[in-house]
């Protein structure tokens, strides 16, 4: 499955290329490019190091449920 999505994260690098090379240098092309970046690195260190990233969220999954459990929703209390 993350072969799948670095594919998609790959496609919309190249098409961000496509814009800096005809000149479209707004921030929102940064923007995309930074998360395509993001997902192709975790997409590539989930393949290649499975077992070590599955405890890394774990442990980050952990933290933020310690930490942002009491994070009052968005849901009315009526």
């Amino acid at each position: 499955m993350a072969l799948v999505a670095s594919l998609y994260a790959l496609m919309i690098i190249f098409h961000v290329g496509t814009w800096l090379i005809m000149g479209v240098v707004r921030i929102q092309t940064f923007i995309l490019l930074w998360f395509a970046s993001c997902c192709l690195i975790t997409n590539i260190l989930s393949v290649s190091h499975g077992s070590s990233m599955r405890g890394f969220m774990q442990i980050l999954r952990h933290f933020i449920v310690k930490n942002f459990a009491d994070f009052p929703s968005a849901k009315s209390t009526d």
